[in-house]
């Protein structure tokens, strides 16, 4: 698995990110907890969709529509995790709108109980919607109920600038500077 993994990274640095997805898809089908192996599969999602044009990415959320938002829903309520997990990252892979899939993707690893599934879903939605205040805040909470002040730290510090006048962020941003000092 680790040779396939690195095979999949090598593929992926080299710009073919479709062979990178289809290689990181068969290693999380024998480890579906490797949250760096979900790391690079959402990466290579994004890089495989960032250069559609504006028709191509409204055809793929128009693909996407009905999957995401009645069979997704569906599947959450009936709790069939392992269903759910591969339709989202077949969702991610056909192109499907970031936000709304990797907001399915973090409900999931909350529900499975699997935080740095979830961390890696909010990572990959603040990489894809870099100057979406939502997604940052979030992502800093996530972070702060994990205890995970470094990530948590990054996020706000993001927030800082994209909202520099915001009283709260600054007071939120201290307070969590000082707990990673402890």
């Amino acid at each position: 698995m680790q040779q396939l993994f690195e095979r999949a990274r090598t593929s992926f640095q080299a710009e073919r990110h479709t062979y990178a997805v289809e290689l990181l898809r068969t290693i999380l089908e024998q480890e579906p907890g490797c949250a760096e192996v979900r790391r690079v599969l959402h990466a290579a999602c994004r890089e495989i969709h960032a250069n559609d044009t504006s028709a191509r990415r409204l055809l793929g959320a128009v693909k996407t529509f009905l999957p995401l938002h009645v069979s997704v829903p569906r599947l959450f309520r009936r709790e069939q995790y392992a269903e759910l997990l591969e339709l989202l990252e077949d969702l991610l892979q056909r192109g499907a709108p970031a936000r709304p899939t990797l907001g399915w993707l973090f409900r999931l690893a909350e529900a499975c109980d699997a935080p740095e599934t979830a961390t890696v879903a909010l990572e990959s939605l603040v990489a894809s919607r870099p100057n979406d205040p939502w997604a940052w805040r979030e992502y800093v909470n996530h972070c702060r109920k994990h205890d995970l002040h470094k990530r948590a730290l990054h996020g706000l510090h993001r927030l800082a600038r994209l909202r520099p006048r915001d009283i709260e962020i600054q007071s939120e941003l201290r307070q969590v500077t000082a707990a990673d000092t402890v």
